[in-house]
């Protein structure tokens, strides 16, 4: 049985009708905790030193929508990151990682959110309010200041992950 993303069978073997396969699969992806969200494809896009990322966004096609987001994660970054081109055209990055159960985020496009690739959907706001899910906390914010194609975020939290 294909329990992965992209698997154009898994409705038919859920016994779903080929209408509600998209939506089989989206429930198989959260329960394996499969998020939309990919890693930037082109690694070299970005560099980490002395505490800041820096993103060049001219090499990060990923961002190029609203609402959309792209993982960056690896080499000597000391945590996942998630950075997000919000529903408003900013930036905001944050640490990829619910407070629930540490499951990576996606981007909710038209809603302002982020929120855990898990079932139990955890929701944050931007600056990563937890507003509703199984998270225990608030998710780590970071800054983010854009000029020109670089964006630097630094690892220091906005505020630290709230207990709540």
């Amino acid at each position: 049985m294909c329990l992965t993303d992209g698997c154009a069978s898994e409705g038919a073997l859920m016994g779903s009708p080929d209408r509600d396969a998209k939506n089989s699969m989206g429930l198989w992806r959260r329960i394996l905790g499969r998020c939309l969200t990919r890693e930037a494809a082109d690694r070299s896009c970005w560099s980490y030193a002395e505490g800041q990322l820096t993103v060049n966004l001219e090499r990060v096609p990923e961002l190029a929508g609203r609402g959309s987001g792209v993982r960056i994660e690896g080499g000597e970054l000391p945590a996942r990151i998630l950075l997000v081109r919000g529903d408003d055209g900013e930036l905001y990055a944050f640490r990829n990682a619910c407070t629930h159960a540490g499951r990576r985020l996606d981007p909710v496009p038209d809603a302002g959110t982020i929120q855990c690739c898990s079932v139990g959907k955890s929701t944050f706001d931007y600056r990563g309010t937890r507003l509703k899910g199984s998270g225990k906390a608030d998710v780590t914010a970071y800054p983010v200041a854009a000029s020109g194609q670089l964006a630097v975020i630094a690892l220091e939290p906005v505020r630290p992950a709230a207990s709540g």
